[in-house]
């Protein structure tokens, strides 16, 4: 018992006390991120996540709002991260995506689409159907509509708020798995989502692993965008420099201002893939960053 009561205390002294403030604090971070080289994969049928709480000193997720290019320079795509999105300077995609959007060439218009920024939401997380005790990045979609993952696990974690009880989202003891049931119905892909009646503690191995979600961090530099754009229009074959990871990297003008804390309007995002029903859209090898 006293052992147990030891690894408790160590597990709880890691995670970042959850309060009200703090879901205020996490819904108005707009934090810059990375695409993580490691993700959750969902697979067909029913997925059991356990979303695990803030790290010490952190928000329990991060929000990014995501470009994808058919071509980094490299033969390869990748998803790129939105300064814009982020409120962190002006972003040379979104601008090229713009001048898309006057043309009236139905190419321009369809391409204009594919590139443009789709925000989602990174939570830490361990995938128990899985039976795999890692903790890796969960992407989490947001929809207008309100019916994205994350919309229904922000909605689930408010009426907790509203009852006055603990988080059973990411309440480090009183958290609950969620179920994601992935099936396809003529064609199209449909994401249900629902919570399991009984808590599921975090393990203290789960905590020692979990990274601060906001490290995910990397906005490339204006000109290393500028060249992406470049190579989109067929101007500029070759690599662009590399990231600079961690921060916002220094550009020529415009200049890159520093992060605000009041988050990014989200925008609305084209569907991506055909979905009924879109709850999660789980990430396919072409929105890594390479």
């Amino acid at each position: 018992m006293g052992t147990e009561l030891s690894e408790l205390d160590e597990m709880l002294a890691l995670c970042e006390s959850a309060s009200e403030d703090s879901f205020k604090r996490e819904q108005e971070a707009a934090d810059r991120v990375r695409v993580p080289s490691q993700y959750l994969k969902l697979n067909p049928g029913k997925n059991y996540l356990r979303i695990l709480p803030a790290v010490k000193g952190d928000v329990a997720y991060v929000k990014v709002g995501q470009h994808w290019l058919p071509d980094l320079g490299n033969g390869r795509g990748g998803s790129l991260i939105c300064p814009s999105t982020a409120g962190v300077g002006a972003c040379p995609i979104c601008n090229y995506k713009a001048e898309l959007d006057m043309s009236s060439d139905p190419a321009d218009q369809q391409q204009a689409g594919e590139i443009r920024a789709k925000l989602k939401v990174i939570y830490n997380a361990v995938n128990i159907s899985a039976g795999d005790n890692r903790v890796v990045p969960f992407y989490a979609t947001i929809s207008m509509k309100g019916d994205g993952t994350h919309d229904r696990i922000q909605a689930q974690r408010e009426q907790c708020i509203a009852d006055g009880i603990p988080d059973t989202v990411v309440d480090p003891v009183h958290g609950r798995q969620i179920c994601i049931t992935v099936s396809t119905v003529a064609g199209y892909q449909n994401y249900a989502v629902s919570f399991a009646n009984k808590a599921t503690p975090c393990e203290l191995d789960w905590m020692r692993q979990a990274k601060p979600v906001s490290s995910y961090a990397v906005i490339q530099s204006y000109q290393d965008l500028e060249r992406y754009v470049a190579i989109l229009k067929g101007e500029a074959p070759g690599q662009p420099q590399a990231q600079q990871r961690g921060r916002v990297a220094q550009s020529a003008a415009p200049q890159q201002r520093a992060l605000p804390k009041a988050a990014a309007t989200p925008k609305a995002a084209p569907v991506a893939k055909k979905t009924a029903s879109v709850f999660n859209e789980d990430l396919s090898d072409a929105d890594l960053e390479f």
